[in-house]
């Protein structure tokens, strides 16, 4: 844990004058560097729904003891790269990104993993082709869409998302043989009359890729994070 002289948890990243919070959605590390994904909460709204300042990238060089957060890696506003989830693949990482809140669907930007820093590298997914212009994105996958994950799986020999769908009240999961789809519809793998205010499902790194998976998911009730598995039938 990073903490304070007096061995509590302190915060990592810095908000603004105008922001509620600073929250991180996602992290990766790209060789020696760490770098989180965050988003500034402007306005809390109803439950389930939040508008953002900005969202963008921090990083860290020793081992996320301190953090920097460059203030042109940014996107302003509520954008639909709000929240994210990060995979990198073949020298690229690739960001899934929804609005602030629960309710959005997904679009998909990608940037060389040397160059997460520099807004002006990202291309995002038109879907047929990748395009300078953050306008150019289209969803890849429908809303609702909760705090999401994405990770590959060697079992199905497909890319897995899985996130919170609020109107079903579940935790569901999708598939698809490329990171830009054709994904799947939603399946779902835990459910609010067993969970109750389940939330923020994220595949375990180092266990997503087998017919077994893990996932971290969180309950309001508790108000704390359970470590979840499901087992994922291959179809024909």
């Amino acid at each position: 844990m990073i903490t304070d002289a007096d061995g509590k948890a302190r915060p990592v990243l810095r908000r603004l004058r105008d922001d509620i919070t600073v929250i991180p959605t996602a992290g990766i590390a790209v060789g020696e560097r760490m770098y989180l994904h965050y988003m500034a909460v402007g306005h809390w709204g109803p439950p389930g729904e939040w508008t953002l300042n900005r969202s963008g990238w921090a990083y860290s060089d020793d081992g996320g003891e301190t953090w920097e957060q460059p203030a042109e890696a940014v996107w302003n506003g509520d954008t639909n790269f709000g929240q994210a989830a990060l995979v990198e693949h073949e020298g690229d990482v690739y960001v899934f990104g929804i609005h602030g809140g629960r309710f959005g669907g997904v679009m998909l930007a990608r940037v060389p993993a040397d160059d997460i820093l520099d807004m002006d590298a990202y291309t995002y997914w038109d879907g047929a082709a990748w395009r300078a212009s953050r306008g150019d994105a289209v969803e890849i996958a429908s809303a609702p869409v909760g705090e999401l994950s994405v990770a590959w799986n060697a079992h199905l020999e497909r890319w897995v998302m899985i996130y919170l769908d609020e109107i079903r009240r579940a935790i569901v999961i999708r598939e698809a043989p490329d990171l830009t789809g054709p994904w799947s519809r939603p399946v779902r793998v835990a459910s609010a009359d067993d969970y109750p205010s389940l939330y923020g499902a994220y595949l375990h790194p180092w266990a997503s890729d087998g017919e077994v998976i893990y996932f971290n998911m969180s309950q309001w009730g508790p108000y704390n994070v359970a470590l979840m598995r499901a087992r994922l039938v291959k179809g024909e």
